[in-house]
């Protein structure tokens, strides 16, 4: 889980440097949702290396919500 966590984290952290255009003007930058994403990320690993496995589940299902959000906002 900390591997997957990982390559989440630094796929969050190389999008980030693309400033994408988001189809409203009511919807975070691109670069505020991917800081709540990587944010969330951490959130994660530091429960999952604590051995909280079902609350890590939970904070998975956020940070799923927020890159469904970036994908409903920021897809062509």
């Amino acid at each position: 889980a900390t591997a997957a966590l990982n390559n989440m984290r630094a796929a969050a952290v190389h999008s980030k440097q693309y400033k994408l255009a988001s189809h409203s003007a009511e919807v975070p930058t691109s670069t505020a949702l991917f800081e709540q994403i990587i944010v969330e990320i951490d959130k994660a690993k530091v429960l999952v290396q604590a051995g909280k496995l079902d609350e890590a589940k939970k904070q998975a299902k956020k940070i799923a919500d927020l890159r469904d959000q970036g994908h409903k906002h920021y897809m062509h």
